[in-house]
């Protein structure tokens, strides 16, 4: 699928994709998507006139009114996001005054070109398939009530951060975050035992807290270098509706000690928000090929720290890993690792591409592991497709939920999702 050129106009505007503004008026959307822009800079003239005030709905176009309204209330959940993320911390610790900034975490380069491209949106959205709804069992339903119960008593908080002694209520994300079926899948991964699984859940909601995982744009501002050489990406679908993850090993350009493994839950949480009801796992893609900048040695041993995060974090994301031309060293590696984590990694070991190990449709993969898109990995049009097609996907859901009544944790993905069911 060929990238579609928009068009250009002479009057330009700086993009700061790391809080989510995307104001260029360069670049107009494809008519499928039209969230990220913004309309106030659309409605610029062209040769350095006076910006137009900001546009009432009556005096916009009838087909940009609701993409004008989500943009609003996308920007207004963004804010909100980053307020509860603030407050947390605030109330969990002082603010220091050493700014002991990451070296690597540098600001987002401008798009930039004279023929800008787009990344083709139809790649994160994921088409209609029949996902069979699976009910939980008589001891699963008990477990969910005891779920239910004990995180809505009254006064019920968790620490804001790892090590501090202030508490904060559940936000709506993380009530979100805890849907039915996460509480099924900690509740599987602790083997049926619903205190342990509430110890789980409760470290998980702190850690998450203290990563900031519910503030999108912060660490997409964090990651944003240490992604701009594809070496992770989210695109397509599987045949059952699961996103696809691949990793390129041989475009790893970070240097050994920058390199983090919260990167890929990231990239993880990204995939999360590309899911449509009924799809609860990722199938990953790992591509050997290619010339490698570090040892065996690190990477087994930053592999092992990212899969134990997934172990502890994200019960059963994992749907099945496909690893294209693995050496004998990573292939004996992949044995050992069932071994030293918690849980089972259902992995397949492919002599050839990883298309045909895969349950998609060639016309969703990438052509690096034998599939049939011929799209070379451009950085200044995908990251900001992806950004803002997770951003409204989670204002979406997040509409929904609010919708279905008080706030509670326990809430089946099924009704406020989008995806197969709208």
């Amino acid at each position: 699928m060929p990238y579609t050129t928009l068009s250009h106009s002479p009057s330009s505007t700086q993009t700061d994709l790391t809080r989510g503004d995307t104001r260029d008026t360069r670049y107009t959307h494809d008519t499928r998507y039209t969230t990220s822009i913004s309309m106030r800079d659309s409605m610029s003239t062209s040769h350095g006139s006076a910006t137009t005030p900001s546009p009432r709905s009556d005096s916009l176009p009838p087909q940009h009114h609701h993409h004008y309204y989500l943009d609003r209330e996308a920007a207004a959940e963004r804010e909100r996001d980053r307020d509860d993320a603030k407050s947390i911390i605030s109330l969990g610790k002082k603010k220091s005054k050493s700014k002991n900034k990451d070296k690597y975490a540098r600001k987002v380069v401008p798009l930039d070109g004279d023929q800008p491209v787009t990344f083709p949106v139809s790649l994160l959205i994921q088409p209609p398939v029949n996902i069979p709804a699976v009910w939980p069992s008589d001891a699963e339903r008990h477990a969910l009530d005891s779920f239910r119960r004990y995180f809505s008593t009254t006064g019920y908080s968790l620490p804001c951060t790892e090590g501090t002694v202030g508490t904060a209520p559940l936000t709506e994300r993380e009530m979100m975050f805890l849907s039915q079926e996460m509480l099924l899948r900690f509740l599987r991964a602790n083997h049926g035992e619903i205190g342990a699984t509430i110890q789980k859940i409760e470290k998980t909601i702190v850690w998450r807290r203290t990563m900031r995982m519910d503030d999108m744009y912060t660490q997409a501002k964090m990651f944003q270098e240490e992604l701009k050489s594809g070496k992770y990406i989210v695109q397509g679908f599987t045949n059952d509706g699961r996103p696809v993850f691949y990793m390129f090993t041989g475009r790893n350009d970070m240097p050994t000690e920058a390199r983090r493994p919260l990167v890929i839950l990231f990239m993880i949480e990204r995939a999360m928000d590309l899911m449509a009801d009924g799809v609860s796992n990722i199938t990953f893609i790992v591509d050997f090929n290619g010339k490698r900048s570090d040892s065996i040695s690190s990477s087994v041993s930053l592999t092992r720290a990212t899969l134990k995060l997934m172990n502890k974090y994200y019960p059963e994301i994992c749907h099945c890993g496909i690893l294209q031309g693995a050496s004998w060293i990573t292939r004996a590696f992949a044995g050992l690792v069932n071994k030293v984590i918690d849980f089972k990694v259902n992995y397949k070991l492919c002599g050839g591409y990883a298309a045909k190990y895969t349950n998609a449709d060639p016309d969703n993969l990438l052509g690096e592991v034998g599939g049939n898109l011929d799209i070379p990995y451009h950085h200044p049009s995908y990251w900001p497709t992806l950004l803002a097609t997770c951003e409204s996907n989670r204002v979406k859901n997040l509409r929904r939920w609010r919708d279905l009544g008080d706030p509670s944790v326990g809430r089946s993905e099924r009704l406020f999702k989008t995806g197969n069911s709208w």
